[in-house]
């Protein structure tokens, strides 16, 4: 009797599997065949991270902001880095979308070794947009698996015993799902209800690298349905006769579906501006303002936000050492003709006693005067502040400015762009920067990259809040910094929290 082994592929030190690729290859997976682009666009590509190394899987997605994979690729991670959309690991792709998260749920029976319940689902921060090579595929429910039908396997595992590399391009194979009973001649009890079994005619199945990835087959209008996910191969091989193991997905299907905030379909968001935005229409944002500063060292670019008809709210980085602020508010763009737009300026300013630059960006909030009351409207209004209680991990922000869209680009945007993000727990975020965030900071992620950029700063974050007049939107944080690696890092941005320091406002906007 054959023994179960797990298809987890490591990553070594040097990550081998990632640079050096085999050629020419006469047979992939074990057995099958080179796919052709958007053959299989919900195949995800997972690099796991752990406290012991680096690992690889794969994956489907089943939803906008979900991932099903195998309980293995999850168990213990600590951060996943997800590709999308394309069938190469290496070769540059303009299809490609890569997503970083430490979001996942296993199942809460899954024993890492007998391998029983191994299912597991890792989350988005937030949906992704569906493309031609980026799709959702649907789950079979109880009664659609079932003995001799034919499935087909995919994944970039090795393709022989013998090579311990991932391939660089999507394989699959064809196979047929056996009854448990002949796959516990191999494997004896150790193949559970909740387990499948496939095999091809000679040698075909899954190998090291291919776990979590999916098993399709036909639903009856001849759309793809998601039956099982890789588990387990022989003891004795990827390349022996012997079959390979699956967790089946109609047995798990409800505990998918009544998982908390998981939803299969849903709508998605666009992206196109900010970092991973889109153009904001005129009104939308009728606070945002523009902020020129100049100092003796030259001059700066920021935003802001009007709270009343005398003070605008920004970051201290804006206003330090100012000569003089030159201000645009009740247009979106920042050149050319705009009957709304109104350009004034001021010299008068606070930022916090607290801020030092020389120190870094804590307490990084400041207030601008203006010197005769603004009229309000369609396109230059105040927006409210919020409250303790406001923010919470999950959720759903709003970022807008004029700021790069690229690291290769440092020129600002024209139109006014925003994007939405969520708010990232706080301990997960000190994982990327320490002791450098404090507590009157918050972080933001968006499914890849999406958030502020240089020319961003100062600009407000903004929510929905709900009182007995119905919702309203509220400022709840103010752009402050981003990661030393950049803004199309799927790093968290950073911002300050606009409600550590509302006495300060009210006492600064009342007694100046």
């Amino acid at each position: 009797m054959s023994k179960i082994v797990a298809v987890l592929l490591i990553c070594t030190s040097l990550c081998v599997f990632v640079n050096t690729f085999p050629q020419n290859q006469g047979t992939r997976i074990i057995g099958g065949e080179v796919a052709p682009a958007g053959q299989f666009p919900w195949q995800a590509a997972i690099y796991v991270t752990t406290a012991d190394g680096q690992y690889f899987c794969g994956g489907a997605l089943v939803a906008p902001d979900w991932v099903l994979t195998a309980a293995q690729c999850v168990y213990n991670a600590i951060q996943f880095t997800i590709q999308l959309g394309s069938n190469s690991l290496k070769t540059s792709d303009e299809n490609r979308l890569i997503v970083s998260t430490s979001l996942y749920t296993v199942h809460p029976d899954y024993n890492p070794q007998t391998l029983e319940h191994d299912i597991g689902l890792i989350k988005f921060h937030m949906p992704i947009t569906y493309t031609d090579y980026v799709q959702k595929i649907n789950m079979a429910n109880m009664g659609q698996i079932f003995d001799g039908i034919g499935v087909t396997a995919s994944g970039w595992g090795q393709t022989s015993d013998d090579n311990a590399e991932l391939t660089d391009e999507l394989n699959f194979v064809n196979l047929v799902i056996i009854s448990n009973t002949e796959c516990q001649i191999t494997y004896g009890s150790q193949v559970k209800s909740g387990m499948v079994c496939a095999v091809g005619n000679y040698n075909e199945g899954i190998c090291l690298g291919d776990t979590g990835s999916p098993i399709i087959k036909p639903g009856i209008k001849g759309e793809p349905l998601h039956v099982g996910i890789a588990s387990f191969m022989s003891l004795n091989g990827c390349e022996t006769a012997e079959p390979t193991g699956y967790t089946r997905t109609d047995v798990y299907h409800p505990w998918i579906s009544n998982l908390p905030r998981v939803t299969l379909d849903k709508k998605t968001i666009k992206n196109a501006r900010i970092i991973g935005g889109q153009v904001a229409s005129p009104g939308q944002f009728p606070w945002q303002v523009a902020i020129y500063k100049n100092t003796t060292d030259g001059r700066f670019f920021c935003g802001g936000a009007i709270i009343n008809e005398q003070w605008i709210l920004t970051a201290a980085q804006c206003v330090y050492a100012a000569t003089q602020l030159t201000i645009q508010l009740g247009s979106n763009q920042l050149q050319g003709s705009d009957d709304g737009r109104v350009t004034i300026t001021s010299s008068t300013y606070f930022y916090e006693p607290r801020f030092d630059p020389t120190l870094g960006v804590a307490h990084d909030i400041a207030l601008i005067k203006i010197e005769e009351p603004l009229t309000f409207t369609d396109y230059v209004q105040p927006i409210g502040w919020a409250y303790i209680g406001r923010l919470y991990p999950g959720k759903v922000v709003t970022a807008s400015g004029w700021g790069q869209v690229s690291d290769a680009d440092s020129t600002l945007e024209n139109d006014l762009s925003y994007v939405e993000m969520t708010v990232f727990d706080q301990i997960e975020c000190q994982a990327y920067y320490g002791s450098q965030l404090e507590d009157t900071m918050i972080c933001t992620v968006g499914t890849t990259n999406q958030g502020t950029c240089y020319g961003d700063i100062g600009g407000v974050l903004v929510t929905k809040a709900l009182d007995w007049l119905g919702d309203f939107t509220v400022a709840v944080a103010i752009s402050s910094w981003m990661s030393q690696n950049g803004c199309e890092s799927s790093d968290p941005k950073g911002f300050t929290r606009i409600d550590a320091y509302i006495s300060w406002i009210v006492n600064t906007t009342r007694d100046n």
